[in-house]
C-alpha cells in the first residue's frame, strides 16, 4: 500500500494541481495545495478490499511518507471514501459525485471487475489517474490504450496468470484443457471472480496459442450434484491424451456413484 501512495502522490505532482496565492505587498504567499484521493471500495467486509481492510495501510502509507518528508511543502493530502458496493451503477455515481464536488485529483478502486470498468472508462474525460488492486480481468490489458488509459492495475491480474499457464503447457506439450469452474466461485474476492478468471484464461490460451493449437472447452455448474453428474462425460473422457477413457466404461460410472455417496 505504502508504494500505492506514494505513485498517487507522484502522480498528483506532476499533474495539473495549482496551489492558491494571496497577495502580501509585493510577496506571493503559496497556501497549502490539497491533494484529494478518492477511494471508492466496498464496505461489506466480506469482500478482500473493503474500505475497513484497506483504510489502515492507506492511513499507514500517508504517515510514512510524511515522516520520511517526501511529500514537497506545501502540499497535503485529504481521503475521502464512498462505498462502490461492488455494484456496477453505485461505482460510477460515486465517481461522479467526487468530480461534480471537485473533491478529486486520483482515484483509489473500484477493485470489483465489473465496478471498475466504468470508472475505468471515464477518468480518461476527466484527466484523473485511477489506481487500483483489483480490475483483474483480461480486458483491462487488452483494450488499456484505447479504453482505460489511465488506468493503473498495481495487483495481480489474469493475464500474466494465462503466461503462466501457458509455459506449462508449452513444457510438456499439452494442447487441451478442460476448464471447469463455477460461475459464481471465490464472491468473497470479488463479484463472479471464477467466471472472470475462466473468460480471461479461455480466451488467453486461444490467442497465445503459438502455433500449438490450444483446445479449451470449458463447463459450467452452479451446484456440485451436477458436477458430479457430469463427470463421466465431462472429464477423463475427451481430454485424457493418451490416457483417454471409454465413456462406457463401468469404472467411470462406479467412481461417480461412489463420490455421489460421499
Amino acid at each position: 500500500m505504502y508504494g500505492i501512495v506514494r505513485l498517487c502522490v507522484i502522480l498528483c505532482l506532476v499533474g495539473t494541481l495549482d496551489g492558491e496565492y494571496t497577495s502580501a505587498g509585493d510577496t506571493a504567499i503559496v497556501s497549502t495545495t490539497i491533494i484529494n484521493i478518492a477511494v471508492i471500495l466496498p464496505r461489506n467486509n466480506t469482500y478482500a478490499f473493503s474500505i475497513d481492510k484497506v483504510k489502515l495501510g492507506i492511513d499507514i502509507g500517508i504517515r510514512t511518507i510524511k515522516e520520511q518528508k517526501q511529500l514537497p511543502e506545501g502540499y497535503n493530502i485529504k481521503v475521502r471514501y464512498a462505498d462502490s458496493k461492488c455494484s456496477i451503477t453505485d461505482s460510477i455515481n460515486e465517481a461522479i459525485q467526487f468530480y461534480v464536488q471537485r473533491q478529486l485529483d486520483v482515484f483509489f478502486g473500484p477493485c470489483c471487475d465489473y465496478a471498475a470498468a466504468p470508472v475505468a472508462r471515464q477518468v480518461k474525460f476527466w484527466n484523473t489517474p485511477m489506481l487500483t488492486a483489483g480490475a483483474m480481468a483480461a480486458d483491462y490489458a487488452n483494450n488499456k490504450l484505447t479504453e482505460y488509459p489511465l488506468l493503473t492495475r498495481v495487483g495481480p491480474n489474469f493475464t500474466s496468470l494465462v503466461q503462466f499457464i501457458s509455459s506449462i503447457l508449452y513444457r510438456f506439450n499439452w494442447n487441451i484443457v478442460k476448464l471447469v469452474y463455477n460461475p459464481s466461485g471465490q464472491k468473497n474476492i470479488v463479484e463472479k471472480f471464477c467466471h472472470i478468471a475462466v473468460d480471461g484464461i479461455h480466451h488467453g490460451l486461444k490467442d497465445n496459442s503459438k502455433g500449438n493449437n490450444f483446445r479449451v472447452p470449458y463447463f459450467k455448474f452452479d451446484l456440485t450434484e451436477e458436477l458430479l453428474r457430469s463427470m463421466n462425460v465431462e472429464f477423463g473422457v475427451d481430454v485424457s491424451g493418451k490416457f483417454r477413457v471409454n465413456r462406457s466404461d463401468p469404472s467411470i460410472h462406479m467412481m461417480v456413484s461412489r463420490m455421489k455417496v460421499r
